[in-house]
């Protein structure tokens, strides 16, 4: 383990002694879903652990933005900066007023009261310091104050995580498709047909899948299935599994926002396997309400973006911060040409791409059917964007106007945001994250 000077007697002292006495440890970082800076203050006492959370609102004249206020009560596992430690607990506190800074109390889209978990993740090629709050979701990211990124060789090769395999074994889960066959609505038991592999040299087991539903119009409420347990996966391997979401009779009317997690999520925790990449264990679907997937007689074309990334000679291109390059790839999986149809790109505070996102550009293209194109897109990053962490965005036909046997298959994001404008990739060496974007929520 690489350990900054500063911090060498601390954290010695920690692991050898098992926290037996009070450490406080202070974390600067930014929330996962914007962008904005978020300070992290931890004190250990033994393995108990006492901290707070502390996000400011925003008070614009065209941005209102809550802030977050949490003290938190936990217990970690193990030796504190250490890849197989991690700390859960309950919080108290919650989302603060965008201009009086008071805590809102007496609603129920913000929580007053939950739980947390703390754990070492891989974030952006580095080891980070990931809080996820429940029952929000929201997650927060800190660097590390004892170690360099990538930890030390002793560390690695002794690392293991529950599945008896190296972390450096390069395991990788991820969700290949989705569907919902029978369709999702009030009163259903609504299936989740999940495709998933092991995209990993090492295999990996038992994990569980995990399966949410969201009215698209109305994200405060949130229907889950029960884990659905995998014994093992080996490397290379693909498997299918159903699992089952149960909708109750007075939930909302109209389509549903499907997202399935493997291993992991916000909603799931930290996930039961160490992985080479942690941020590519989810899958959406949008706008679904009737039964999914094709006939046989179904001959309309079936557009897709397969890929969005950023390009990987932006890093060079940096000294220009209002263009931005990423790559992207289309495909019609469907039976019927698709001509000229258009083709949006937009900035996004999250993964969830829709034509309300801050829109950068649009191309033109004709797609045969089985038909795929790929390549380098530019764009003109807004002169007026607020400074922080976006995902790129692509939407294949957002007015709908080609027929297709699948329109919830349009959109996609990339794995993870990037600093924008792109000058802000290196600064000293450090991804910096500032207020961003001024967007269309009042949440963290």
């Amino acid at each position: 383990m690489i350990l900054r000077s500063t911090w060498v007697l601390v954290l010695a002292f920690l692991m050898l002694s098992g926290f037996a006495s009070s450490q406080n440890m202070p974390y600067q970082g930014y929330t996962e879903y914007d962008g904005r800076p978020a300070t992290l203050n931890l004190i250990f006492s033994g393995s108990s652990v006492t901290g707070k959370l502390h996000v400011n609102p925003v008070c614009e004249s065209n941005v209102h933005l809550t802030g977050v206020d949490l003290n938190l009560v936990g217990t970690a596992t193990g030796p504190w900066e250490n890849k197989s430690t991690s700390i859960t607990g309950t919080w108290i506190g919650g989302d603060l007023n965008p201009c009086s800074g008071e805590t809102i109390k007496n609603d129920a889209s913000y929580p007053n009261a939950g739980s947390f978990t703390i754990s070492i993740v891989s974030h952006n090629g580095r080891d980070a310091i990931r809080m996820v709050r429940m029952p929000t979701g929201y997650g927060y990211v800190f660097e590390p104050r004892g170690y360099e990124a990538k930890g030390s060789e002793t560390e690695e090769s002794n690392s293991t995580g529950s599945n008896g395999g190296s972390s450096s074994d390069g395991i990788d889960l991820k969700i290949v498709e989705l569907s919902v066959p029978k369709g999702i609505g009030p009163g259903m038991k609504a299936e989740i047909a999940v495709t998933f592999n092991n995209d990993g040299a090492a295999g990996a087991g038992p994990f569980k899948l995990y399966g949410y539903a969201f009215p698209s119009q109305n994200y405060n409420r949130i229907y889950n299935s029960d884990p659905a347990l995998i014994q093992d996966l080996k490397p290379g391997e693909t498997k299918t599994a159903t699992i089952a979401i149960s909708i109750p009779s007075d939930a909302p009317t109209g389509t549903y926002d499907i997202k399935v997690a493997i291993d992991n999520s916000n909603y799931a925790g930290s996930g039961d396997v160490v992985e080479k990449n942690e941020n590519n264990n989810e899958m959406w679907k949008r706008k679904v309400s009737g039964p999914e997937g094709r006939s046989p007689k179904d001959n309309r074309a079936d557009l897709t973006v397969s890929m969005v990334q950023v390009d990987p000679n932006q890093a060079a291109a940096s000294s220009d911060p209002d263009r931005l390059t990423f790559q992207m790839e289309l495909k019609n999986l469907g039976k019927t040409q698709a001509k000229g149809f258009y083709t949006g790109f937009y900035l996004s505070a999250d993964q969830s791409i829709t034509t309300d996102d801050i829109y950068i550009g649009y191309g033109i293209v004709d797609l045969k059917a089985g038909e795929s194109r790929s390549g380098p897109i530019p764009c003109k990053i807004p002169a007026d964007i607020t400074p922080g962490l976006y995902y790129i965005g692509v939407i294949a036909d957002p007015q709908e106007k080609v027929a297709e046997s699948d329109e919830t298959n349009n959109a996609r994001a990339t794995d993870e945001p990037i600093p924008i404008p792109i000058s802000l990739i290196k600064i000293s060496g450090e991804v910096q994250a500032s207020n961003q974007p001024g967007s269309q929520t009042e949440t963290v």
